[in-house]
């Protein structure tokens, strides 16, 4: 027996399942830097990078308590070092 429930069940559970997607898209994507936000962020690269190889070990990094604390989720390929791309990311979430 069809109980009004169970005609409203799969319509319900679709857009329960857009609606999480949509928010969970909402708050993973980055935001795009501004041009200020994205001359901040290379200068504060720069001045951690003190061997200027263009990455940033742990050691770097450590001068940046925010960068500091994400490093190792932060480092997505695991290489044991943030490149300007994976600084980014933690930079604009710091701010």
């Amino acid at each position: 027996m069809s109980t009004p429930f169970n005609a409203l069940r799969t319509p319900l559970l679709a857009a329960l399942a857009s609606l999480a997607f949509a928010v969970g898209a909402q708050t993973t994507a980055p935001a795009s830097p501004t041009a200020k936000d994205k001359t901040a962020m290379e200068a504060a690269f720069s001045r951690a990078d003190s061997n200027a190889d263009g990455k940033l070990s742990k050691e770097e990094a450590a001068r940046m308590p925010a960068i500091s604390a994400k490093f190792d989720e932060l480092d997505a390929n695991k290489d044991g070092f943030l490149t300007m791309e994976e600084f980014a990311v933690g930079f604009m979430a710091a701010t």
